[in-house]
Order: C-alpha cells, then structure tokens, then sequence
C-alpha cells in the first residue's frame, strides 16, 4: 500500500482512520500482513458532534483519500477547511472539490499517491502553501452560500409561475 511505502522513508508517519464501514476489519487484517500496524489507528465511528469537538482534523499534516466511489466530498471539505492539504485519485468529484488544495494522482496509482503524501510529508512549506489553497478552495463549499443561491432560484421560480 502507498502508506507502507512512506513508512520506509518517513518511519515516525502515522495514520489515522476516523469512521467504520465494511471494510474496517479487512483493513486492520491488511496492516498486521504488512507489519505496520504500529503505524496505524482506528479510532472508529464518532458522530459528527464529537469530530468537530474533539477536532480529529487538526491531528494531522495531511488528509488522505484513496475514495473511489466518494460522490460529494464532505470529509474532504471538512479536512480542507481544516487547512489540511489533500491526496486523492483524480476521479469523479475529487478534482472540482479538491481544486488547488491538494495532490491528485491517476487513478488507482498506488506509487503515484504515495508519492504525493511523500512530497508533502517532506515539506512544511508545501504543506502550509497547499493548505492554505486548500482552506479558499473549502470555502466553495459553504452551506449559507448555497442556501441562499437555492432561496433566489425558489424566488425566480414563484415570480415566474405568478406571471405565467
């Protein structure tokens, strides 16, 4: 996997998953066959009250999403609201949520996205640079924006079936 090859340059590297799913157990399995479970956390489900309140994003240095069904992005967001810089495949929504606030790498390119986390993992300034993208590019993403963009097209709407 991309992680066990930044562990060979970057041995202090740790990482962290936050959340379940139906592939939690197959992922611990595929940590203790590559022998780097020493590297890695589960911390499981929380809920959303708890990952912000605990602010499980500010733990790291890098957000990492090797998603290949992700549709919309939310923990992306959230991580680059955060000023985290991300990994991701460059696929379906990543590259138009992801924007400049982060590494794509081809699709299911293993050596191409531990790469990534390694260009990243090896500079601050990179990192901080990349992150502060990351957090302009979240902001996108802003719900009362939004909100009020679906208030005016509603007010459209009932303008134009009155005058119809």
């Amino acid at each position: 996997t991309a992680f066990s090859m930044i562990l060979m340059k970057h041995p202090m590297a740790r990482l962290v998953f936050v959340g379940g799913g139906a592939i939690k157990s197959e992922l611990e399995y595929i940590c203790r066959v590559l022998g780097i479970e020493h590297a890695v956390k589960f911390i499981g489900e929380v809920s959303y009250a708890e990952l912000t309140s605990k602010n499980y994003y500010s733990m790291g240095d890098v957000f990492v999403t090797p998603s290949t069904w992700e549709t919309q992005g939310l923990s992306v967001v959230e991580a680059m609201a955060s000023g985290l810089p991300v990994v991701a495949f460059n696929y379906r929504a990543m590259p138009e949520v992801i924007g400049k606030g982060g590494i794509l790498v081809k699709h299911l390119d293993q050596y191409g996205f531990a790469k990534a986390m390694d260009k990243l993992a090896g500079s601050v300034k990179l990192r901080d640079q990349v992150g502060r993208e990351a957090v302009i590019q979240s902001k996108k993403y802003n719900i009362n924006k939004h909100v009020r963009r679906l208030v005016v097209l509603y007010e459209q709407l009932v303008e134009q079936l009155a005058t119809a």
